[in-house]
Parts: C-alpha cells; sequence; structure tokens
C-alpha cells in the first residue's frame, strides 16, 4: 500500500537469482523511493520462469536503465510471450501491478482474504483452494492483509517460495527491530509465540530450495532456508505490529 501523498522518484537494481543473461530463470529487482534505505523500506520484486509460462511476484514500478534491462530479461524469460500472470502476495503488494496490467494485460492474483485493504481490483481472488497458475502452491500466514507463501518450481527444478512480507531478511538499520542480518518472522496483530510456530510451522513440511522475501537482506535464502526458519522460530525472532 502506497500511502505517500507525493510521488518520490524510485530507484531500482536487478540481479539474476537463477540462470543467466542469455536463459535468466529468477530474476529480483529491488526498489525503494527517494530518502528510503536500502533494506528497511525498499522492497523486492520476481519474475520467475516456470514451465507454464513466467509469473511475475510484487512488481515494483522501474525506470530507467535498470526497467530496459529487466524488461528484457523477462522478454528472454518469456521467449517473446507475455508473462502469464501477476501474483501479489497480500493486499500491501498491488505496487505496480495495475500499471504492468494495463500494459501487458497480464492478470492479477491477490489474496482474498487482503480484499479488504487493497486499493485497486485484481482479476482473481484466491485462497488456499485456488488452483493458482503454473501449479503454485499458496500458504496462508496473516490474516488482515492476507499474506500468502507462493511455492513455485523453476524450469531449471529449483523448488522457490515467496513469502512476502511474513518472512524478511535484515535491515541494516541501526535500532531496528530485525536490523541484524538475517531471517525475521513478522505478523500484524497480537499473537503469541505458540500462534507463530503454528503459522510458519506449516511451512517446514514443504519442500523448499530458495526462500524469496519481499524486504531486506538477505533478499534471497539458499542454504537451508527451512532450517533457518525453524532456527527463528525457536530463538523467537518475530514481531507482530498492531494495525488499527
Amino acid at each position: 500500500m502506497d500511502t505517500t501523498s507525493t510521488p518520490r522518484r524510485i530507484t531500482s537494481a536487478v540481479e539474476l537469482e537463477l540462470g543467466d543473461e542469455a536463459r535468466p530463470i529468477l530474476v529480483r529487482w529491488t526498489s525503494r523511493r527517494e530518502g528510503e534505505s536500502a533494506f528497511g523500506s525498499g522492497g523486492h520484486s520476481y519474475a520467475l520462469r516456470t514451465a507454464s509460462g513466467v509469473v511475475l511476484v510484487d512488481p515494483y514500478r522501474i525506470d530507467g536503465e535498470v526497467g530496459g534491462r529487466i524488461a528484457r530479461l523477462i522478454d528472454a524469460m518469456s521467449e517473446g510471450s507475455r508473462p502469464i500472470a501477476i501474483l501479489c502476495t497480500d493486499s500491501w503488494h498491488e505496487r505496480a501491478a495495475y500499471d504492468v496490467r494495463a500494459a501487458r494485460g497480464i492478470p492479477i492474483w491477490l489474496p482474498r482474504a487482503g480484499a479488504s485493504e487493497m486499493d485497486g481490483q485484481p482479476d482473481h481472488l484466491y485462497d488456499e483452494s485456488t488452483a493458482l497458475p503454473a501449479g503454485i502452491r499458496g500458504t496462508h500466514l496473516e490474516d488482515l492483509l492476507g499474506n500468502t507463501a507462493l511455492l513455485a518450481r523453476a524450469t531449471t527444478g529449483e523448488s522457490v517460495l515467496f513469502a512476502g512480507d511474513c518472512i524478511l531478511g535484515g535491515s541494516g538499520e541501526t535500532g531496528h527491530w530485525r536490523e541484524t542480518v538475517g531471517m525475521n518472522l513478522w505478523l500484524t496483530g497480537r499473537h503469541e509465540r505458540d500462534a507463530f510456530a503454528r503459522r510458519f510451522g506449516r511451512l517446514l513440511d514443504l519442500d523448499v530450495d530458495l526462500l524469496c522475501t519481499a524486504h531486506g537482506h538477505p533478499a534471497v535464502f539458499r542454504d537451508g532456508p527451512l532450517d533457518l526458519l525453524r532456527r527463528a522460530l525457536d530463538a523467537g525472532q518475530h514481531r507482530q505490529m498492531e494495525y488499527r
């Protein structure tokens, strides 16, 4: 959700997480508005090549040369076809989804549980029972925004979990609750520690090679991501946010 009244310039950087320039598989771009920190307030967006086509996850607006490079990478991923879906992990991640849909005609999917917080009108609302494009599987984690972790499979075989706002990297900001680089867990509302264990514990049975966050550093957890999640639960590396 964008609550700023005056638009600020957005800067972006792009990384190839899987594949190479000639054959990209997983592309990440990190964007932040002018004046925001790199890891605290900036946001990560993704494009993944699946066997059914390319999906975009939580896309931010991109400008200038970086935008041109991302567009070229996505075209290379999709071999000239348009991506098959824009997937929002929560209702605060509509971001540039509607601009992308207007430009390229890509349908938008947004969690049904977060519909009360959405700003636009997606093409589809989804929940755990919904058959998502490319065989992607959703696991509902948080109620207010509908935060849903999305499990997808890359064409190279890796199982990729897009965790949205519920699993975050460190902020790198002194005094910030997730100042330390590493995995941090977040939910809205009032939750006891065992509630975090129940919610996130559902992910521990999944097969996950890469875990992609929406904010923070690292952006992509590669080395035993679910072991890190288990440790974060055991250590109480989590925070609840009261909203309204």
